[in-house]
């Protein structure tokens, strides 16, 4: 049967690489084919993709597993293949680092993998706009995180059209740009095992008040963003930061947004705070202070066994900490005005050795918490001969010999 390979065994495959098949012939084979280390696959399905009756690049489970080299040679016999959302997929799904790498806990890895991402990104059409929005805001975000704010590359974000207030509607209204809008809920997780962006007009308005605090105006933004939600966010961040005449900035308000900005309580963490602790590290964050002129600190430590044993979770900042009486407890003044906000650092002392902590920071009826762990613990288990088997790691990856685990 010219178009069945029913007489061949799955031993016998790979010598069928260099013969001469029918399309059916092919298809068949490649249909088969559980490995990438085939002579001359990549030419192969190259052909498949060219005949009659294909079904485009995905459709086979073969394409799935060809590594990153190949489906570097696949581009270079079929360039169309770039803007195909199948291979787009695959191409970015191997551009993830390694299983052997804590990534999502190493910024200069995570960074590395992003920048791949980008690399590739970068070269799609606009009808891949919204994977295009995808990295570049976790790239964005993982900068803010660490006091980084790279102008060229926020310019590059914003030139993404997306559908969000505070966008210029100009560039919505253009033809070219809502047939290819940046959908921030788009969902890459299965392929680049990031997070859905959803509303990023947070890290927008970070990026804004960080280059707003030394720019003289908001011009390089205005081919992008709504003028008045530029407007009000230069003006509030020169008032806030104490620069130059504060009646300068407040004419740029209206007086109900002057008044709402003197009113508005901040407590906001910075994002450079340092997020993992080891037991011997000192513990300190710092915060964004505004319109507070007393701030109560309290600080809980947290039984972690007892809250795993009831809640069979993680303990998170959204803990019930009604009717407990802090294990610490301070009170600072400060005497600035309403509209000034001004960077406060904290330390704390108190915090020593392995635990976990909910520290509480309250002040003008306003309420921001931070959740502290100091070491970390976590397991690896197989199968033995006599049932499972554990082994416990501590934040350095060292084997805990004497450790104890509760099921």
């Amino acid at each position: 049967n010219t178009g069945s390979l029913n007489g061949i065994e799955n031993a016998g495959l790979e010598r069928l690489a260099t013969a001469r098949l029918s399309d059916n012939q092919r298809r068949a084979l490649l249909s088969r084919l559980t490995r990438p280390d085939v002579p001359g696959l990549v030419k192969l399905i190259i052909s498949d993709l060219g005949a009659t009756g294909s079904r485009g690049f995905g459709s086979l489970a073969i394409h799935r597993r060809l590594l990153l080299k190949q489906l570097d040679e696949c581009l270079t016999f079929r360039r169309t293949l770039l803007n195909e959302g199948n291979f787009v997929t695959t191409y970015t799904s191997k551009l993830r680092p390694g299983d052997d790498s804590d990534w999502r806990n190493d910024p200069d890895v995570e960074t590395a993998y992003l920048d791949r991402l980008w690399q590739f990104a970068r070269q799609l059409d606009p009808v891949h706009n919204s994977l295009k929005a995808h990295v570049l805001h976790r790239r964005l975000k993982l900068d803010h995180a660490r006091g980084q704010h790279d102008r060229a590359l926020f310019l590059e974000y914003l030139k993404l059209p997306r559908n969000m207030p505070y966008v210029r509607r100009q560039v919505l209204q253009r033809l070219s740009n809502r047939r290819h809008l940046a959908n921030l809920q788009a969902d890459y997780r299965p392929a680049t095992a990031l997070p859905i962006v959803g509303n990023d007009e947070p890290l927008v308005r970070s990026y804004l008040l960080s280059f707003f605090l030394r720019e003289e105006n908001y011009e390089a933004y205005k081919p992008y963003l709504s003028d008045g939600y530029l407007k009000q966010l230069f003006a509030e961040t020169k008032i806030v930061s104490g620069q130059g005449d504060p009646a300068r900035w407040a004419a740029m308000l209206t007086p109900e947004q002057y008044q709402r900005l003197q009113k508005r309580v901040d407590l906001d963490f910075v994002a450079t705070n340092t997020r993992l602790f080891a037991p011997d590290n000192a513990v300190g964050f710092e915060l964004d202070i505004k319109n507070v002129k007393t701030l109560i600190v309290k600080i809980f430590e947290i039984n972690s066994l007892n809250y795993y044993r009831t809640q069979g979770r993680e303990v998170n900042t959204d803990i019930n900490l009604d009717g407990l009486v802090p294990n610490f407890e301070r009170t600072v003044s400060y005497r600035e005005p309403p509209q000034r906000r001004v960077r406060r650092a904290f330390k704390f002392p108190e915090l020593k050795g392995r635990g976990t902590w909910v520290v509480d920071f309250i002040g003008n009826g306003k309420s921001s918490r931070v959740l502290v762990r100091k070491g970390r613990l976590r397991h690896l288990v197989r199968t033995g001969s006599a049932g499972h088997v554990f082994t416990l790691l501590d934040e350095a990856g060292t084997k805990l010999e004497k450790a104890s685990l509760w099921l």
